[in-house]
């Protein structure tokens, strides 16, 4: 059995080459499983013999591969070309049919980009809201994602808390962003007991977890082959900071420029404004379909007291605010269907309003990564 360091040491190497079939793709899905999936599994500590390829499961047709077959260990991936979107009804009901076949648990659906992990041991609910985790080998999360799915991992039950962990995340997430929910009601009416917070509003609570929360599937405990949890490095000159980290420093964000922003996919764009910064945001969100409801704005003041109130959008799909005066705007093409970015911001508001959206969306806000020219502070 490799040493941890060994199996993160192969894993970088294996997601740095499948990372170069961006511009490459594979051109079917036999590629994909060659090039791609079959050399990040051996990564993480599966020999060939682990591998079985399409491996019968009576009842439920044939998984393009079975993992630690006739094993206490046995989960299943589903394999699809490179080019394919996993976000249909079709495949998930395909890829967990042969763990209902054979009693099995975890199933993976994977094109190679884009990787889902599923719980089959959730029950009464449609095959899509059975996925626990998912990852990207574009996402700083791709190499935690599958160091839980390792081989030591599967043996010494690491999959089962990165799963859990990670349910957990969306929950809370999910939980915490709601202000009329009963999580935040309940946290909110503990915390008004405690002297000076009697005036808390669950909106405060809602803030609160956005701002100080990172928006990240959270790492398990250490344990036999499992990563030891993700040290968040420390601003330093000269290095990118994310948008939540810039939202986190206010103010003194102003009398700075960007140099450079980095995109959730790796991609680095040069800017010298805060206006051209706020501008690849929103057209990244938008090339992928991610944009809200038009016409579009933040639901609170921003920390220089940007009101609701003013009336005045953040994008909108005409260049003139609600109260019919013209924005100062420039243009984003959303798919042939223009779009108007307010830019009549300063540089704390426009990175606050950034995150708001970011956040809107299910995007994480540390995700996008900015150079300033000088150091913060």
């Amino acid at each position: 059995m490799p040493a941890y360091d060994e199996i993160r040491a192969a894993l970088l190497g294996k997601v740095e080459a499948a990372q170069k079939h961006r511009d490459d793709p594979p051109e079917n899905e036999s590629c994909t499983c060659l090039w791609v999936i079959v050399p990040l599994l051996e990564a993480v500590g599966y020999e060939l013999r682990d591998i079985m390829p399409q491996a019968g499961a009576p009842g439920g047709g044939y998984p393009d591969y079975t993992i630690l077959p006739d094993t206490p260990h046995t989960w299943y991936l589903e394999a699809k070309e490179w080019k394919r979107t996993l976000d249909n009804a079709q495949d998930p009901v395909q890829a967990l049919n042969y763990a209902n076949a054979r009693g099995g648990r975890w199933v993976v659906l994977s094109n190679g980009r884009e990787w889902l992990l599923f719980d089959n041991h959730i029950q009464g609910v449609p095959p899509v809201q059975r996925v626990v985790a998912r990852a990207n080998i574009d996402s700083p999360d791709f190499c935690e994602f599958m160091l839980a799915l390792s081989k030591p991992s599967i043996q010494t039950g690491g999959l089962d808390r990165y799963a859990a962990m990670s349910r957990l995340s969306a929950t809370l997430e999910q939980e915490l962003a709601d202000k009329d929910g009963p999580l935040v009601k309940a946290v909110c009416n503990l915390l008004r007991k405690k002297f000076g917070l009697f005036s808390l509003q669950a909106s405060d609570v809602v803030a609160y977890f956005r701002q100080t929360q990172a928006a990240r599937t959270p790492v398990p405990d250490s344990g036999p082959g499992m990563p030891e949890p993700r040290q968040e490095p420390v601003p330093q000159a000269g290095d990118a900071i994310s948008l939540e980290e810039l939202r986190a420093l206010g103010r003194k964000v102003r009398g700075n420029k960007p140099e450079a922003l980095t995109l959730p996919n790796g991609s680095r764009v040069s800017v010298d404004k805060w206006v051209g910064m706020a501008f690849e945001v929103v057209k990244w969100l938008a090339v992928r379909g991610k944009l809200p409801p038009l016409p579009f704005r933040p639901a609170k003041a921003s920390p220089s007291g940007w009101e609701v109130g003013r009336r005045r959008w953040l994008l909108s799909t005409s260049p003139v605010h609600e109260n019919g005066t013209e924005m100062r705007a420039r243009e984003i093409d959303a798919g042939g269907q223009p779009v108007y970015l307010n830019v009549d911001y300063s540089s704390s508001d426009f990175v606050w309003c950034l995150c708001f959206l970011c956040e809107a969306v299910g995007e994480s806000p540390s995700g996008f990564a900015v150079k300033l020219m000088k150091p913060v502070g």
